[in-house]
């Protein structure tokens, strides 16, 4: 038996699916294989580590088959993440065969258009991703000769300044990843938001509201940009699509307790028991405010509305997710202090399904079943 013997990550996938349906044991497959039990161990482990493969016990399973159950659409992923690094690791891969299976469906498409909106969830999907070999779930070929990533908006209310999660910065991460993963002479290009570009022309001049504020609370979309730039005469090395040409969206849901809400209300003078308790905001979907049932709601007061900046709009977000070729990708698990179960079921659970992908793990799923299914 040779223990030194490099161990196909391929062949490792296909034995082991026997394993997990019960049709063979771990010790066998590492006498097929020429390896010691404790090797295929081992090797087991660190491709788990790095993403190379999930482990769906019955019990998460269980789960995934309970979400089809009670809000049919979606493809649901219930990742076993026991610490946010494994989950990013995990929801990383599930992006990449989500990826991969746009690819397969749309070879002809010379153009790939991503937007990310910006999140500390899904900054931390980008960072893994980068530190992925793509080569383990994609194949080079199936990539178009031109990539645009596009950055949705800028960042949280409170974070413009932060890098992490910042939507500029996960754009242009991606794409230099895109860069590196796709064949020598694709066309790779990332386009970010700055803060003049948040607003147009007209807005800029009449608008009363202080600039940093103004920054931050204004809708922003890839149209918005382009009637931006062209109203400062500027010019973009390609078209800038609408939102509606994009072909895969990743984002994450909000909390009413974010900043985004609480520097929203301490600005407007709103007390933020009146969008919990009068407009029954749960939180926010790519920064649109939603009740637990996935309605649209406008930031309000007195029959006043106040301005309030979204990524994509829901509309939008429901066209895509009702096309087999183009995904939304929807990240969202619970943590410390930010429970997420409720916008996360108001992205599946109303008369429009604002995701066709959900990525959590399985206390955010045994949650959201326990708290909110209808059987």
């Amino acid at each position: 038996m040779c223990d030194k013997q490099e161990v196909s990550i391929d062949l490792l996938l296909s034995k082991f699916q026997d394993y997990l349906q019960n049709r063979t044991t771990l010790p066998k497959i590492a006498q097929e294989m020429g390896i010691k039990p404790a090797k295929l161990r081992d090797t087991i482990r660190l491709a788990y580590l790095e993403g190379a493969i999930t482990i769906q016990t019955p019990e998460v399973r269980s789960l995934r088959d309970k979400l089809n159950e009670n809000w049919p659409g979606p493809r649901y992923h219930v990742l076993r993440a026991d610490d946010h690094r494994f989950f990013f690791k995990g929801a990383a891969t599930v992006f990449l065969r989500e990826l991969d299976d746009v690819l397969t469906q749309r070879e002809a498409d010379p153009v790939l258009n991503v937007g990310i909106v910006s999140g500390r969830t899904t900054g931390g999907v980008v960072d893994s991703l980068c530190s992925l070999d793509w080569s383990k779930y994609l194949r080079r070929e199936r990539f178009p000769p031109r990539v645009n990533v596009f950055a949705l908006n800028v960042s949280q209310t409170s974070g413009f300044t932060e890098l992490s999660g910042n939507a500029n910065v996960l754009a242009f991460q991606l794409a230099r990843k895109f860069a590196d993963e796709c064949s020598t002479g694709a066309k790779i290009e990332a386009f970010g938001l700055s803060t003049e570009l948040l607003q147009t022309l007209d807005e800029r001049t009449n608008s009363d509201i202080r600039p940093q504020t103004r920054n931050v609370l204004m809708y922003t979309n890839p149209e918005r940009l382009r009637r931006s730039l062209e109203l400062r005469g500027e010019q973009i090395s390609s078209e800038v699509p609408s939102e509606s040409q994009l072909d895969v969206i990743i984002t994450g849901v909000g909390t009413i307790c974010d900043s985004l809400f609480r520097d929203y209300c301490s600005y407007y003078k709103v007390n933020i028991d009146y969008l919990r308790n009068v407009q029954h905001i749960v939180g926010d979907i790519a920064y649109c405010p939603v009740t637990r049932v996935g309605e649209h709601r406008q930031l309000s007061k007195n029959d006043s509305e106040y301005q309030f900046y979204s990524a994509v709009s829901l509309d939008v977000l429901g066209q895509i997710s009702s096309q087999k070729t183009k995904k939304v990708i929807l990240v969202a698990r619970n943590a410390p202090e930010r429970d997420k179960v409720d916008p996360i079921h108001a992205a599946i659970a109303g008369a429009t399904q604002y995701c066709n992908v959900l990525i959590t793990d399985h206390e955010t799923a045994d949650k959201l079943h326990k708290t909110m299914a209808l059987g």
